[in-house]
């Protein structure tokens, strides 16, 4: 399936969306393979059914809006999974109820997300990881929708993320490992604390906006 052209018009549903429960992962390869499905949507709780992109050639896009249902605090499994390649979400990444973790793993290659916005019609904190060996980017805001919970990033693993967008989310930013760059056009102002550990590296050395706001700990290394 993930390969063929398919032209189905209902949701993609990628473990049990109700029940949050399931294992295993759909692999997506080509651009058309899921392109006119209403949505993507990937089971939480202790599931570890993920979304898999694999095009090292040419790329993909997936362009259907991603619900993640949250994960429990102890089940860091991606929902999505960049497994080789240069790959885009062009939808929304729309973060729901279950947990409050959501995964998105690069492994290799680049996975470019637009937005990634807390949907989740609540007052909990929700927890963004952004993690794996290869490297990432947020090309537009991660935000706060109809949650409004403190939502909190962190950047997990070796490779390096890009913030990109105008990000209003009010809970840390946490570097555990690797680096997290904000570029010329990002800003984490909303942000008021930023965590970065030993070994990791925050670079916010094109950062356009004052860093003053932010409160600064950790044992890391800030690039300025």
């Amino acid at each position: 399936m993930g390969s063929a052209t398919n032209g189905y018009s209902g949701a993609t549903n990628i473990g049990d969306t109700v029940a949050n429960t399931g294992t295993g992962a759909l692999r997506v390869t080509e651009t058309f393979a899921i392109q006119t499905s209403s949505g993507v949507n990937v089971a939480g709780g202790n599931a570890t059914a993920k979304l898999e992109l694999d095009n090292a050639t040419t790329g993909l896009t997936v362009y259907p809006i991603v619900t993640l249902n949250g994960r429990q605090p102890t089940n860091i499994t991606p929902h999505v999974l960049n497994v080789a390649g240069n790959n885009t979400l062009y939808g929304d990444v729309s973060l729901q109820v279950g947990g409050d973790r959501y995964v998105l793993q690069s492994d290799a290659g680049e996975l470019a997300v637009n937005t990634i916005t807390n949907n989740t019609g609540n007052a909990t904190d929700r927890f963004v990881y952004l993690q794996g060996a290869g490297n990432g980017k947020v090309q537009y805001a991660i935000a706060n929708g109809t949650g409004t919970g403190l939502l909190h990033v962190t950047k997990a693993g070796a490779g390096t993320w890009t913030l990109s967008g105008s990000n209003s989310y009010t809970g840390d930013t946490t570097v555990n490992g690797g680096t997290l760059v904000v570029d010329a056009t990002g800003s984490i102002s909303s942000s008021t604390k930023a965590i970065v550990k030993s070994g990791a590296v925050l670079d916010v050395s094109a950062y356009s906006s004052a860093w003053s706001a932010q409160t600064l700990g950790g044992l890391g290394n800030v690039k300025r």
